[in-house]
């Protein structure tokens, strides 16, 4: 089979990307606010902490989690524990580089958090897992992203021909699953019920 050229495969995502970035913040909300995008109510955390299946638990703990956190005046993890915190960055940097890679995970909003994403793996245990991650962030200028998805996404263009091979062959690494982060964050959740008000 020939080698993929990791410039070919993302190379359709960066036009999206950048396509993207060229909506009015009104165009993104009426996306954003459409009866499409609307999801149902999170499970109150009792609820959440009797569902047995992991993927399940981990699905609607971040529901939970992420319903306060949009319920708060600025929409801000500061709200949220250490533990709260670890749970939240794990799910979306996996959600994201599951669905389109650490250049996908860098270009949206869960990219905002990324500096949360390698002490969130260890929390739970993932250690190869955070190393993977540690790795992509370290394309960057000091080791880490802006927090700011605007000065990321400028960041970003600056080093998007590095970073690019380097990112589609961690994003295979990370696919690879060398750890299960969903069930070490059940697991973990398990041990820190008080964490999360249980």
């Amino acid at each position: 089979m020939a080698k993929k050229n990791p410039k070919s495969e993302i190379r359709p995502f960066r036009k999206i990307m950048k396509l993207i970035r060229t909506l009015t913040p009104n165009q993104v909300k009426e996306i954003v606010s459409s009866p499409e995008t609307k999801r149902p109510p999170a499970l109150p955390m009792p609820k959440v902490f009797k569902i047995k299946d992991p993927n399940e638990f981990f699905i609607k703990l971040h529901s939970s989690i992420d319903e306060r956190v949009e319920a708060s005046p600025d929409k801000s993890w500061d709200i949220l524990n250490v533990s709260e915190k670890a749970l939240m960055a794990v799910y979306e940097l996996e959600g994201e580089v599951n669905n389109g890679g650490f250049e996908q995970y860098f270009f949206n909003s869960a990219g905002d958090h990324a500096v949360e994403a390698v002490p969130g793996f260890l929390r739970i245990g993932a250690i190869k897992m955070a190393d993977i991650v540690r790795r992509a962030l370290a394309v960057y200028p000091g080791d880490a992203p802006s927090s700011n998805r605007e000065v990321r996404w400028e960041q970003t263009d600056k080093i998007e021909n590095k970073a690019a091979p380097i990112w589609s062959a961690l994003t295979s690494e990370f696919l690879a699953y060398p750890e299960n982060p969903t069930y070490l964050a059940f697991a973990y959740c398990q041990k820190h019920r008080a964490d999360f008000g249980i």
